[in-house]
């Protein structure tokens, strides 16, 4: 037990969910809350580049202002657009960098909070400080919804051996795993 522990509390993955679960992350050490917080940081920036849609508060900032005529009446040229957008792109940049140094703070100070009882459901503890803690309860939700053991993949496996004898040598790979599927969901079927 012991050494599965060890082996788990070396896991960044288990380390960020212990990290954001406010009944247990008391429990890690310095070092172990460093990677936590670490992992945490590489989790948010992961989210925000598979984010299809800019963040709500950014659109203004990423269109440029729209060129005026000059007194002659002719629209700017070329090297006026080019100016334009890359003054639109260094404002993005300086959004995402603003977003990243407050999401990394709301990581950094979130061990300062109070332990919670043991016996709240952690997952209720992010939907009721969801709008507390915006940017947090989306790493939360992520972070939470990986399973630190892969019993529910290893427990077929095992079973397998079960169905695939020697005496049934001969079941098709389509039968073998429908047999699989059958016995995975027996708890369905009723």
């Amino acid at each position: 037990m012991k050494k599965r522990l060890s082996v788990l509390l070396k896991s960044e993955v288990v380390l960020a969910a212990l990290y954001l679960d406010p009944r247990y992350n008391a429990m890690l050490e310095e070092d172990q809350l460093k990677a936590a917080q670490k992992h945490l940081m590489k989790l948010w920036r992961l989210i925000e580049s598979n984010k299809n849609d800019p963040p709500a508060n950014t659109p203004s900032l990423l269109q440029p202002v729209k060129p005026n005529e000059n007194k002659v009446g002719l629209t700017n040229d070329e090297l006026q657009e080019i100016l334009f957008r890359k003054e639109a792109e260094r404002r993005e940049k300086n959004n995402e960098n603003a977003n990243e140094a407050v999401i990394e703070k709301m990581i950094h100070d979130f061990v300062k909070h109070k332990l919670i009882d043991r016996s709240t459901d952690v997952l209720k503890y992010w939907e009721d400080n969801h709008l507390l803690q915006h940017q947090l309860y989306v790493v939360a939700k992520v972070a939470l919804a990986v399973p630190c053991t892969q019993v529910s993949v290893e427990r077929p496996f095992s079973g397998l051996k079960l169905i695939l004898s020697v005496y049934r040598s001969n079941l098709t790979e389509s039968i073998l795993e429908d047999i699989l599927v059958l016995r995975a969901n027996a708890l369905f079927m009723a």
